[in-house]
């Protein structure tokens, strides 16, 4: 009888040990924080962010490009609004094939497995991108090249397309000097100054910007570990 309690012990113990290595193997361990996946395309850059509290994915948000109502694909539309609860109902950046949407499908896909790769620490990539919105004006986004733990490059993402919700880049006919000048040597301070913010000056007379700027460039250097 002792043996059998033993033997029904050990079987118990192995089978709890197989079960929790499966759920693991299942449900990958991510940082809590906000994290930026990106694909580029000629048709507007896709930028996603995905929200992860408690280890779990809360939130994803479709930062650009947008699909409003008047946007005449209509599978690509309706994917635009139904991905992201695809993606908090199932916990993970895979989706089923869409009919009519299939390149759709395929860069929100990559685009959020980026950013969970980030929350997870698997990713194996150089350039983390930072945002900061900006539903008026345009949200900032940045990107910053990592090189053996160092800023090595930071530059501006700006909207390219009719429907991109990004800030556009500043020309030389805008109209604030300030923000145009701080536009412009930005990425150079940011690459000087590294993970302290605090060198990084503002400029009379763009003080929004200044926040902006240096918000998503904080966001991207957390999302990198640097910070």
């Amino acid at each position: 009888m002792r043996k059998t309690l033993v033997l029904l012990a050990v079987t118990l113990a192995a089978v709890t040990l197989v079960g929790a290595a499966a759920l693991g193997a299942q449900a990958p361990s991510y940082r809590d924080g906000s994290y930026i996946g990106y694909v580029p395309n000629d048709h507007g850059d896709l930028v996603i962010e995905v929200v992860i509290q408690f280890g779990k994915i809360v939130d994803v948000n479709m930062i650009n490009p947008d699909k409003p109502q008047t946007y005449k694909h209509e599978p690509a539309k309706a994917l635009f609004r139904e991905y992201p609860l695809m993606v908090i109902k199932n916990q993970k950046a895979e989706i089923d094939a869409v009919s009519g949407a299939t390149s759709s499908r395929s860069d929100y896909v990559k685009a959020t497995q980026m950013a969970l790769d980030i929350a997870s620490g698997k990713y194996k990539g150089k350039v983390f991108y930072g945002l900061a919105k900006n539903p008026v004006n345009g949200h900032t986004l940045v990107a910053v090249t990592v090189e053996g733990k160092k800023v090595a490059k930071v530059e501006f993402i700006t909207k390219k397309a009719d429907y991109d919700t990004l800030m556009p880049a500043k020309g030389a006919d805008y109209k604030s000097k300030p923000a145009k000048e701080f536009f412009d040597k930005f990425p150079e301070m940011a690459v000087k100054a590294q993970a302290d913010l605090k060198k990084i000056d503002a400029i009379s007379g763009a003080t929004h910007s200044y926040h902006e700027y240096l918000y998503a460039y904080e966001n991207a250097l957390k999302q990198a570990g640097l910070l």
